[in-house]
């Protein structure tokens, strides 16, 4: 079993879990209510960032590397620019697991599907959205797709065997596990930086 293969396998009950707690017709049915979905992914991300070693991943080779923490970043911007002031992302401690990192990165990496779905629907409904407010759900913009096929190729590329597969898994879980808390909250508690 690839790496990827075993992340799907061990996240998908828990991507329906979430799946099913977020509505599209929610979050796009208006500007608060899409700035409310990204305060939720702010406190998910923020609980997964601290997990996230950038120099592990720098030295791994991860394509994109500062395109991909850009695109994170962009989430507090964009909740600036809509009024909801949080706290930036906190640069986490360097680490020794490996799998932990990855695992939980997949799981940030995948979210970029969803956001350029939510980010259509959202501009059907409201016309076009001003350009600081809609940063992180643009992704990568046209190069959506390519990006995720650069970190497919790059997590396929990885040295692993079962015992990081394990843990990169569990990792992966709990991920989820830290979004499913989130987006259970309905109304988040302001944070002001």
């Amino acid at each position: 079993m690839t790496l990827l293969q075993a992340l799907r396998k061990a996240t998908q009950s828990s991507h329906q879990r979430l799946e099913g707690q977020i509505s599209k017709e929610e979050v796009t049915a208006s500007i608060d209510a899409y700035a409310l979905y990204l305060r939720q992914f702010h406190q998910g991300l923020a609980a997964c960032w601290l997990q996230l070693d950038w120099h592990l991943l720098a030295e791994w080779g991860l394509p994109e590397l500062s395109a991909r923490q850009a695109r994170y970043h962009a989430l507090t911007d964009d909740l600036h620019a809509l009024g909801h002031p949080v706290p930036p992302l906190e640069r986490g401690l360097r680490s020794e697991r490996a799998p932990s990192v990855v695992g939980c990165l997949y799981v940030l990496e995948g979210s970029i599907h969803g956001g350029a779905i939510l980010l259509s629907e959202l501009e059907t409904k409201a016309g076009p959205l001003p350009a600081d407010t809609c940063r992180f759900l643009s992704g990568f913009h046209d190069q959506n797709r390519y990006y995720w096929k650069d970190f497919v190729s790059w997590l396929e590329s990885l040295e692993t065997g079962d015992d990081f597969l394990e843990a990169a898994s569990t990792s992966a879980r709990e991920a989820f596990e830290h979004f499913i808390a989130a987006f259970a909250v309905k109304s988040p508690t302001p944070v002001v930086s």
